[in-house]
């Protein structure tokens, strides 16, 4: 059986900001859940060779302030909702994590048939539930939906983006220097490396395998001399990482990323 990999990742097992083994829910309710792909595919980002040391582009140093939201205890396996919570917080749209995690997102929990484990795509669909500690995760087709599902419901006009398959310099150059925080999918635990864990099936039938480490932060900066990125980490807080390491788990994570079109 064809093992899935979403935008050219294969992933792995921990929760969407936790450690997690196998799940340990299980329900009755084996009915196929309806994935929700809003999301448009994005275009192959042309090559570069490391923008964000060309100084007239990028320029030394540039910061957008954000207002970082925890995710815990609420919500312990859902840095992708606080994330994007912290995202449109910054736009001025006034909604909390809860809401957007309960009310708008596409979620399926696990269940077991046949004697085997099934669950949601993870690129479409949040794996579990984020309100629980024995949850995955979801990618970025999934927050996108799940931001214009709010934005439609709310009358808003405007749209999420995904922009995965972005180079991360320009993201730097494109969207940070302009003004505009950006979702990324990188990893937990100071950047661990990501690893391949959990196997099921989706009502489907395809057979996903989850990236373990998984984790979404806001990206809203860079120092170009000192070589440190600024983010807006659900888990951590307002903090700065190595410029060549969270752009490996950038790349690694399959180079995901969801912005906001005002």
């Amino acid at each position: 059986m064809k093992i899935m990999i979403a935008a050219a990742l294969l992933s792995l097992a921990m929760t969407g900001c936790g450690v997690i083994d196998e799940p340990v829910y299980v329900s009755d309710d084996s009915a196929g859940c309806q994935p929700l792909t809003c999301a448009a595919d994005a275009e192959e980002a042309p090559s570069v060779e490391n923008l964000f040391a060309e100084r007239e582009r990028a320029g030394d140093r540039k910061l957008i302030s954000v207002n970082n939201i925890m995710q815990n205890p609420e919500l312990p396996t859902g840095c992708e909702c606080v994330s994007l919570t912290i995202l449109l917080n910054h736009y001025g749209y006034d909604v909390d994590k809860l809401t957007l995690a309960r009310e708008y997102q596409p979620k399926q929990e696990f269940y077991w048939y046949d004697g085997m484990l099934c669950g949601a795509d993870f690129r479409t669909t949040f794996a579990g539930d984020p309100e629980s500690e024995d949850s995955y995760g979801c990618y970025a087709p999934c927050i996108a939906a799940t931001a214009n599902n709010f934005f439609c419901a709310n009358g808003q006009e405007a749209q999420a983006e995904d922009i995965s398959g972005t180079d991360f310099d320009r993201l730097l150059t494109d969207y940070i220097s302009n003004d505009e925080p950006v979702l990324i999918w990188v990893t937990n635990k100071e950047l661990h490396e990501p690893e391949y864990t959990t196997v099921w099936n989706t009502p489907d039938g395809e057979q996903m395998q989850w990236l373990a480490y998984e984790h979404c932060v806001v990206l809203t900066g860079f120092d170009r001399k000192d070589g440190k990125i600024y983010v807006s980490d659900p888990l951590v807080g307002n903090t700065s990482y190595s410029y060549e390491r969270i752009k490996q788990r950038y790349i690694d994570m399959g180079q995901q990323a969801v912005c906001i079109d005002k």
